[in-house]
Parts: structure tokens; C-alpha cells; sequence
């Protein structure tokens, strides 16, 4: 769920997000299932059990890393321009995808991308992707029709947004490989934004073909793999693209099976069974995980790693006690608030080790972050001199948390 603050908000980093995974290692055999071995070399084929917490929201990549279990499954199914990779500085960078490459201006303003040839939409679509996709995947993104949840802005001068059927005017296939972006403005790292899934090339005249909501229960893309079934609330299953372009780099398994579960616990509990290859850990089972016989014997691989994700607190900047209505007073229970956040009761006690605190709101991975930024460490005494230094009594705050796994603890150790 996503809320939305008017009026701005504030916000108190805490966490650099990270999980505990736990995959099954496979064998001679095509696996089903969690715990099977056999032999040394794993064979390709097959059906990966790949589980979901909850019940996908969108498919459709107009609203694309909207919400993190959709984003899970339109990963596999769409590509753009761009795609993401580790850099050599350890940050995330961007290198060409569907673009065999591109040119910018010394001004940082002109992009001109040319597309590789023979990049095919998967079926029932079955043709190829050319750079008027690409105009009017973006246009329809602009589309308030559309209702996505993705701003653009700076692709020309923006008079879509008065006038949709104007489009973005600074994005123009040249011929059909060759797609020119003019920003009104210079941005050199305008490449890095275009792996986000919002900007994947969608076959625009198959949506319009065939409706929207149609679209995104089965929707068509470039990527590996694609949507056979998507069952609300129960399973997506996803099959191997037969038309895809990187032959050298196509699916790994012939199927993707994506039961939905209601939570971490329950996925725990069926990955022990055997009926999941992969699983994140839930919140109070991250020792347990690492200490199982069959991590310990190599018959599961367990692994920890920081997402690209922040865990942070949103202030409500219009709220009279903690917000702009509040002047000095305001700033100054703001900066109590961070200074008596213990992160690392948060990290150790309630995620056993697995995060990293965070300093910045931009997380561990990406371009710009800075791990000393924050000058706000934790200090007890610092933040009981600023609350006498507010008057000495502070009002009952109040403070919303979703009811996934984890956050309630969370909220009583940053309570205690």
C-alpha cells in the first residue's frame, strides 16, 4: 500500500534493507521442489518454485517497481532500453539492452539511442520492437487516462501535461532502430533511468487492441519469460519466451512457478518442505536459518544481502507538533526523534544482523550514497537535552506502521 502525505513529508532513515535467502541446490534431475539433490552440475529444464508474499498488484509496466511482488514477475517479462548492472565502483550503472548503444551531445541535453535489430515482442504480438515503440510506450505513460503513477518530465516542453494528446515532444524515432531523446535541461546520468520497468517498450497497439485490464492479468514484453497464467491471489506462471533475442542468455528453466502466500512465515515453512527452491527468511528465523544442518552441509545455500531499499520514518510536515506548523519547536522534536532511534537495537535484536544502518536516504548500491553523511547518531542524552530544551513534555505522538511481518517489533524498540 502506498500512502500518500499532503503537503510533504520528512524523513528519518533508518535501515539499509537487507534480507537472509535461503535456495535449494539442485541435481541430475528436474526439481519441483526445495530440497533435492543429486548430481555435481545442475541441468537446465525444468520448473522454478519462486513464491510471492502477496498478491501482485500491477503487471503492466505502465506502473512498473510500483509495488515489489509485481516487480518480481515484470522483471522477467519486459526489457528496455537500459538494463542494470554492478559497476565497478560496486554501484548500480546501466549498460545498452534492446539499444545496441548511444550518443549524447556535449551538452548533455540529446540522446540518440539505435536499437538492436531483431528484438521481437513475445506472442500472441510476434513482431519486432522498433523505436516508435518506445515513443509511444513512454506517451501512454503521460497518457492522465493512464493513470500511472510515474511523473516525466523534461522530455521537451511538457505540454502533455496540459494536453495529452501533444505527447512527450522531445522523444522522436528517427527511423525505425533510432530513437532521439532531447531534455530541456542537461542530465548526463539521464541513461541510468531508463532500466526503470516504467520505460520497457509495450506493444501500445495490442493494449489498445486488447483493453488494459486484459493487458495487465497477461501482459506482452521482451523479456525471457511470459505470463501463461495469472490466477488473483493464488499463482502466476511464467513460461519461457520462444521468440527471445539473447539466445546466449535465455531462460535457465523452462518454467517459473509463483505461488502467492500471505507471508514470510508460511513460505519459511513450505521451502522446508521441499515445495520452494528459494525463500527469504522471515524476521526471528534468521539464526535459526543460518544454523540449519542442511546450510551447514551445502545442501542449501544461504546468503545475506542489502536491497536497494531505505527503511525510513515519514514525518507529516503539516502535523502542528512535529511539522512546519510547529516552527523551531518542530525542528527541534525532529531531531530528538533521530538521535533516540537505537538502529542498532533495530538491526540486532529485532533483524538479527541482517540490515545495515543507514546514513543517507539513498541506499547502500546506489550512485551517491555517502556513509557519514547523517550527523544524527545515536545519543540519548543529546535527545533528552533538545526535549528540555523544547519545554520538557512532549505531546502523545502518534505512529503508523503496516501490519507486515516485523514492523510492529520494529515500532516497539524504536517505543522502548
Amino acid at each position: 500500500m502506498e500512502t500518500r502525505w499532503r503537503g510533504g513529508f520528512a524523513v528519518l532513515a533508518l535501515l539499509v534493507v537487507g534480507m537472509l535467502a535461503l535456495a535449494a541446490c539442485g541435481g541430475e534431475e528436474d526439481t519441483t521442489g526445495g530440497g533435492t539433490t543429486g548430481g555435481d552440475e545442475p541441468k537446465a529444464g525444468g520448473t522454478y518454485n519462486y513464491a510471492l508474499s502477496a498478491n501482485p498488484v500491477y503487471l503492466d509496466a505502465l506502473n512498473g517497481n510500483y509495488e515489489s511482488e509485481g516487480s518480481q514477475v515484470q522483471h522477467q517479462i519486459y526489457e528496455c532500453l537500459m538494463k542494470y548492472v554492478v559497476g565497478e565502483d560496486g554501484n548500480m550503472a546501466a549498460e545498452p539492452c534492446i539499444a545496441e548503444g548511444y550518443e549524447v551531445n556535449d551538452g548533455a541535453t540529446v540522446f540518440t539511442f539505435t536499437l538492436k535489430k531483431g528484438v521481437m515482442f513475445q506472442p500472441p504480438v510476434s513482431r519486432e520492437v522498433t523505436a516508435q515503440d518506445f515513443v509511444d510506450s513512454w506517451n501512454r505513460v503521460t497518457d492522465p487516462e493512464n493513470q500511472s503513477y510515474t511523473s516525466v518530465e523534461g522530455c521537451g516542453d511538457d505540454g502533455y501535461q496540459t494536453d495529452p494528446e501533444a505527447g512527450l515532444t522531445g522523444v522522436k524515432a528517427i527511423d525505425e532502430y533510432t530513437l532521439e531523446v532531447t531534455l530541456r535541461y542537461p542530465f548526463a546520468e539521464f541513461p541510468l533511468t531508463l532500466g526503470h520497468l516504467v520505460s520497457a517498450a509495450t506493444p501500445v497497439e495490442y493494449i489498445d487492441e486488447v483493453g488494459a485490464e486484459e493487458y495487465n492479468k497477461k501482459p506482452v514484453g521482451t523479456g525471457p519469460y511470459m505470463v501463461e497464467e495469472w490466477v488473483d491471489n493464488q499463482k502466476v506462471e511464467l513460461v519461457k519466451n520462444p521468440d527471445y533475442w539473447d539466445k546466449e542468455n535465455a531462460g535457465y528453466v523452462d518454467r517459473i512457478h509463483m505461488p502467492v502466500y500471505e507471508d514470510t512465515n508460511t513460505m519459511w515453512l513450505e521451502f522446508q518442505k521441499g515445495t520452494l527452491d528459494y525463500t527469504d527468511v522471515p524476521p526471528g528465523q534468521v539464526k535459526a536459518a543460518e544454523n540449519n544442518p542442511k546450510v551447514k552441509s551445502g545442501e542449501w545455500t544461504a546468503k545475506k544481502y542489502p536491497t536497494l531499499s531505505t527503511y525510513f520514518i515519514g514525518i507529516n510536515m503539516t502535523d502542528k507538533v512535529l511539522g512546519y506548523p510547529a516552527g523551531e519547536e518542530g525542528s527541534l522534536l525532529r531531531q530528538a526523534l533521530s538521535l533516540a532511534a537505537d538502529k542498532n537495537a533495530v538491526i540486532n535484536i529485532v533483524n538479527e544482523g541482517v540490515p545495515l544502518e543507514a546514513t543517507t536516504v539513498t541506499p547502500l548500491g546506489l550512485a551517491g550514497y555517502k556513509p557519514d553523511l547523517s550527523p544524527y547518531k545515536y545519543d540519548p542524552d543529546e535527545a533528552k537535552a533538545l526535549v528540555e530544551q523544547y519545554g520538557g513534555e512532549v505531546p502523545t505522538l502518534q505512529y503508523w506502521y503496516n501490519t507486515d511481518l516485523g514492523h510492529q517489533k520494529i515500532a516497539e524498540a524504536l517505543q522502548a
